[in-house]
């Protein structure tokens, strides 16, 4: 699933111009911008975090924050200077006495830039010269903030000295021409831009984890983690939510690849308990625990989390708090479910049903928790058969029919959802021939048995959320294959134009 991250195909064309027209009418979340400009492809969307980014660096745009997804929405035209006017008009009588005052041209086009206006201020820019870096960075700056990156990278490649005051725009030019090498698949001179922007902007984040996804392809995981790390360590808050999660999985995956996957954990856990996280970031977690079998470790963290540390995270309201222990009871959930799973496969593998008592002796032998008090309670709710267990005079069975519904997840949970569709997506996603998508339709229909509307249409939003991201598959393959689960959940209406 990693290789996602790592593929770069060439979206329809769009610029900063299609995002300055969004925001000019309203408050946009980045989700909506992508869904606006109809943004399909990961290098389109990397792409357009990092420009959001440095935009608001800039204070072209300026942000806020709604039940923890970030708006945003042009500066520019929020918070324009009345006075501009009348100080344009005073420098411009200083011109009629003078039409080559530095000064002068010079703040006149300041305020033009601030007020976007970078027509005219690049032509005031300009005519102050090439002399003074402020003129000269200054026009590379509107060249920038136009859209116009080539023209500003041809204009910063004849200066030799780029000084402190200007380097961050420099960094931020040299990011997106490294994106234009990677999108025509030039890795070389991409490499060489990224690496020149770190030396322009030590703390450039963008460069930092582009520089890593190139090595972890290349296999030398040891550069990768050293640059991934550098990117979680300078992300500022401005980043998305789901760019700063792609940041933490890519320096997961390197850290494995060396051995190192506690390491990892370690860092992103201390993570979780010295600041305040969105709950997006501990269903993340979870996810992390799942698919990389570490659940002993998953629910020792939690657990302490929540009996000693929770209440002291004064940001955590209470709802934030019942979600993280409502997280804690799907990962019992789910772990519990897979020590059945086992179980009843072994038994059933040689004899016709077990009791529970073999079941618990099971349990006690092959999965062993070092924590006591974790095994006190993992053993209470086998004891209390909180799973979707077939019972028939204290027996399981294995009768045809009844086994799949002994291992089925048990719905009502989202997170246990999008983990079932997953791994059969993963399942069928190697060979989507009709005959398997006839097949994927019957296991949801299976799946979503006992579903009430409202879940099956978690399902299949889900599904076709999948399908969507799936850049190898073509669309008209994933549509066949949402018509085939819409046919196979009775009872809902499902829009596929949606």
């Amino acid at each position: 699933m990693i290789l996602l991250f790592f593929i770069v195909m060439p979206d329809k064309n769009f610029c900063e111009d299609d995002i300055f027209q969004l925001l000019s009418e309203e408050w946009f979340s980045s989700e909506q911008i992508i869904a606006r400009l109809d943004l399909k492809e990961e290098y389109s969307r990397r792409w357009l975090a990092i420009k959001l980014k440095n935009l608001e660096r800039s204070s072209e745009i300026k942000v806020e924050r709604i039940g923890g997804i970030k708006f945003w929405k042009i500066n520019r035209i929020i918070e324009i200077n009345p006075d501009y006017e009348f100080q344009i008009k005073k420098y411009e009588e200083l011109l009629d006495n003078d039409k080559n005052n530095y000064q002068a041209l010079l703040e006149l086009a300041k305020i033009y830039e601030e007020k976007g206006d970078y027509k005219k201020a690049s032509n005031y820019f300009r005519e102050c010269g090439d002399n003074e870096p402020d003129s000269k960075f200054g026009l590379i700056r509107t060249y920038y903030k136009s859209g116009d990156v080539a023209k500003a990278y041809k204009l910063l490649k004849k200066q030799k000295h780029v000084p402190l005051a200007h380097s961050n725009f420099a960094s931020y030019i040299l990011v997106d021409v490294g994106y234009n090498y990677l999108k025509k698949g030039n890795e070389e001179k991409a490499v060489e831009k990224f690496e020149k922007a770190i030396e322009h902007e030590y703390e450039n984040d963008d460069a930092y984890f582009e520089l890593g996804i190139i090595q972890f392809k290349r296999k030398d995981f040891k550069l990768a983690v050293r640059n991934f790390r550098a990117a979680i360590e300078f992300t500022g808050e401005e980043i998305p939510i789901d760019q700063d999660k792609k940041r933490w999985t890519c320096y997961i995956y390197a850290m494995q690849e060396i051995d190192s996957l506690n390491k990892a954990l370690d860092l992103f856990e201390l993570a979780l308990t010295s600041a305040n996280y969105y709950i997006e970031y501990w269903e993340f977690l979870v996810d992390i625990y799942i698919k990389f079998n570490v659940v002993e470790r998953g629910l020792l963290f939690l657990d302490n989390f929540i009996q000693n540390e929770m209440d002291e995270k004064m940001d955590y309201d209470e709802y934030d708090k019942k979600a993280i222990i409502n997280l804690q009871n799907i990962f019992l959930e789910i772990y519990l479910n897979k020590i059945v799973q086992d179980a009843l496969s072994f038994y059933f593998s040689v004899s016709v049903d077990c009791s529970l008592q073999d079941l618990q002796v099971y349990v006690r032998e092959k999965f062993v928790l070092e924590d006591k008090d974790l095994k006190f309670k993992v053993m209470e709710l086998i004891k209390e058969l909180n799973l979707p267990i077939i019972i028939k005079e204290g027996k399981f069975h294995s009768t045809q029919g009844k086994y799949s519904q002994t291992v089925q997840l048990k719905h009502g949970s989202e997170l246990l959802i999008r983990t079932y569709i997953s791994d059969k997506i993963d399942q069928l996603l190697p060979s989507p021939t009709d005959k398997n998508i006839k097949k994927f339709g019957k296991q949801i229909e299976s799946f979503t048995e006992d579903f009430s509307d409202y879940e099956k249409y978690i399902v299949f939003k889900e599904v076709k959320s999948i399908m969507k991201a799936w850049d190898k598959l073509k669309p008209k393959v994933w549509k066949k294959i949402l018509v085939e689960v819409a046919k196979n959940l009775p009872g809902l209406n499902i829009a596929l134009s949606n």
